[in-house]
C-alpha cells in the first residue's frame, strides 16, 4: 500500500513538474514572439502563465497524434486490417495528415502567445506552414543524423539521449521563431500599403484602411 500510494506521488510530481517545465518554455516563446512584433506584454502574470500553460498542453497533444499517426498509424491499420491496399495509401497520406495536426498547432502559437489584440488568421497561415514543413524537415534530417552519423552515445554515455533531445527542442524552437518572424514581416508590410486587416508592428489594433486626407491649414499671420 506505501509503495502504491509513493509510487502515485512520484507519478503526480513528475507530471506537475514537466508541466511546469514546459509552460515554462512557452513563457519564454510568449516573450520572445511579443519581441518579434515589437510588443510589451501587458497580460497579468497569471494570465500569461494560464495562457502558456494552455499552449503547451494543446500544442503538446496535438504533436502527439501527429507523432502517433506517423510512427503507429500504419502498425495499427496492419492490425486492423492487415493486407489492405488502405495500408499503402495511409503511408501516403499519414505526412499530409501530421502535416496539418502541426500547422493547427502553430496557428495556435501564433494567435494566442503574442499579446496582440486583433489578429486575422490569413496572417498567421504563411509562417505556419513555413515553420511546419521547416520542422518537419528538420526532424527528418535529425533523425538520419543521429542514427548514421553521431556518436552521442560513445562520447557522452548515458547523458547523449538528453543532448539529443535539448538540441531538437533548440532545432524545433528556431522553426517556431522563424515562422512567426515571417508572420510579422509580412503582416507590417501588408500594413505599410494598408491592406484591410493588417497589423503594423508595434500595434495591437488594424491599421486603417481608409484614412481621410488632411484639412488645409490656413497661413499663419504674424
Amino acid at each position: 500500500m506505501l509503495a502504491q500510494t509513493t509510487g502515485g506521488g512520484k507519478a503526480w510530481f513528475s507530471l506537475i513538474f514537466a508541466l511546469w517545465s514546459s509552460s515554462s518554455a512557452t513563457s519564454g516563446l510568449i516573450d520572445t514572439l511579443n519581441a518579434i512584433y515589437d510588443r510589451e506584454e501587458s497580460r497579468p502574470w497569471w494570465k500569461s502563465r494560464l495562457l502558456a500553460l494552455a499552449l503547451a498542453v494543446a500544442t503538446g497533444m496535438l504533436l502527439t497524434a501527429a507523432l502517433i499517426i506517423v510512427v503507429y498509424g500504419p502498425v495499427i491499420l496492419d492490425k486492423v486490417a492487415p493486407g489492405s491496399s488502405a495500408l499503402y495509401v495511409w503511408k501516403i497520406a499519414q505526412w499530409p495528415v501530421a502535416a496539418l495536426l502541426l500547422i493547427v498547432a502553430l496557428l495556435g502559437i501564433y494567435r494566442f502567445a503574442p499579446d496582440l489584440k486583433e489578429q486575422k488568421w490569413n496572417w498567421l497561415m504563411p509562417g505556419s506552414i513555413v515553420a511546419a514543413v521547416t520542422w518537419m524537415a528538420v526532424s527528418m534530417l535529425f533523425k538520419v543524423y543521429v542514427r548514421h552519423f553521431s556518436h552521442f552515445g560513445l562520447l557522452y554515455g548515458s547523458l547523449g539521449t538528453l543532448i539529443i533531445l535539448m538540441l531538437w527542442f533548440y532545432l524545433s524552437g528556431a522553426a517556431i521563431l522563424v515562422g512567426g518572424v515571417i508572420n510579422a514581416v509580412l503582416e507590417d508590410a501588408a500594413a505599410g500599403r494598408r491592406f484591410p486587416g493588417a497589423n503594423r508592428r508595434g500595434h495591437g489594433l488594424p491599421t486603417k484602411t481608409h484614412l481621410q486626407a488632411p484639412e488645409p491649414q490656413s497661413p499663419r499671420r504674424f
